[in-house]
Parts: C-alpha cells; sequence; structure tokens
C-alpha cells in the first residue's frame, strides 16, 4: 500500500489529496492534512473522485457503436484514433472549420499536461466552437470581467477579511467550493472570515433524506 500526494482537479483551490494506491489500484482518496494551503480540507467534490473512478459507466478504452445505433464494441486506441481522424477531415472538407466543436471539462482545465496536448490540436482544427464547464455556469464572470477590466481572465477575489454581513445565494461553501472564490478552507477562522462574519447561505440542495441540506454557519446558514 503507497499514499501519493496530489491534488484535487475540479475547481481552481486545488486542494491537497492523499491516493492510495493497492497492488496498483486507487483503493482510497482523502484530504492532506500536511498540504500547506488547504491543511486537510477538501470538499465532496475532490472526495468523491475514487467513486468517480470506480463508477461502472466510466470509459477506460474506446468503444465503436454497432451499426445498428444500439450497444457498442470496444476497440484499440489506434483504431479509434485512426477511424475518428478519417471521419473528421471528411466533415472538415465538406462543411468548413466550423463545423467542429469542442467541449473542455473541469479536470481537463487543471491538467497541466492536457493542456499543453490540446492547444496544437485545437489550432490544427481552426475551429472557434470551443466550449467548457465555463461556458455552462461561469459566462456572465468572463464577460463581466472582460467589460471592466479588458480581460477575461481578470477576477476579483472577494475581500472576506474586511466583510460584516456575507449573502450567499445558492450555494453552501461547506458542502462544494465556490467558482472564482478561490479559498482553500472556507470554514477555518484561520484562513478566512466566513466563520466570524455574519454568513446567511441560501441554498435548496436537499440531502439523502430529502430535507433541506443545513448549512455550515450556524446559526446564521440559512438553508430553504
Amino acid at each position: 500500500m503507497t499514499d501519493i500526494r496530489t491534488f484535487c482537479r475540479v475547481c481552481e483551490p486545488a486542494c491537497g489529496l492523499v491516493a492510495t494506491i493497492t497492488s496498483g489500484e486507487l483503493t482510497a482518496v482523502r484530504p492532506d492534512r500536511d498540504h500547506p494551503v488547504s491543511r486537510g480540507w477538501a470538499c465532496n467534490k475532490g472526495i468523491a473522485t475514487l467513486d468517480v473512478h470506480r463508477d461502472p459507466d466510466r470509459l477506460s478504452r474506446p468503444l465503436r457503436r454497432h451499426r445498428d445505433a444500439i450497444g457498442f464494441d470496444p476497440v484499440s486506441w489506434d483504431d479509434a484514433m485512426a477511424g475518428i481522424a478519417e471521419r473528421m477531415r471528411a466533415i472538415k472538407a465538406r462543411h468548413g472549420d466550423w463545423a467542429t466543436a469542442v467541449y473542455i471539462g473541469n479536470p481537463t482545465a487543471f491538467n497541466a499536461l492536457v493542456s499543453v496536448g490540446t492547444t496544437p490540436f485545437l489550432h490544427g482544427l481552426g475551429t472557434r466552437q470551443i466550449y467548457t464547464a465555463g461556458t455552462q455556469d461561469c459566462s456572465n464572470k468572463f464577460a463581466a470581467s472582460e467589460y471592466v477590466f479588458g480581460s477575461s481572465t481578470l477576477h476579483p477575489v472577494p475581500d472576506f477579511d474586511h466583510t460584516d454581513y456575507l449573502l450567499i445565494l445558492g450555494s453552501n461553501p461547506g458542502v462544494s467550493h465556490m467558482s472564482f472564490i478561490s479559498i482553500a478552507e472556507p470554514s477555518c477562522a484561520s484562513t478566512s472570515t466566513l466563520r466570524q462574519s455574519d454568513c446567511i447561505s441560501l441554498t435548496r440542495t436537499l440531502n439523502d433524506s430529502g430535507m433541506p441540506e443545513s448549512g455550515m454557519f450556524s446559526p446564521l446558514t440559512i438553508a430553504s
């Protein structure tokens, strides 16, 4: 059994994690208490890594759809890449570069090696139809930063250290990190003032019992 230090790739705080490897298999994931920034904190997104890894629907090899469009057959990586390249060349030749669209998920966005590999690939496609997880839930922030600061990549961090009252809508930082906040440990008074300030979180998330999920900043946190 071997413990390997790693980090969560779902959102920007990149909380430290420890992955346990047993006989070559991932068997456990836990927060890294020795991480200098997150110091043992990780929200559900990072801890769920093991469940995602073991999910029976997770793809671990290429699949090709049957000709009757019912079911899939496993194929080799070489065959899959060759078949995809052939079809993509035909689509570009017939409909142009913009006939191809790309979607990039969070784990890809926070993986340095994948980013290096995808950039020349995207340039080769020549398409401007590039979408990400941010396209779904953060486009407003990108647009606002573009208009206000002149760049969609500039995002001010809220000044929690000087906040007396904080109203959070549709989010519970005790359960899942908030996008663009970049706080490693939202409940720790030594790293933020969320617990010390009058923080009200309005959330409609339901727990396993079907009841509204309680917040982490009692008694001022409200679940509705």
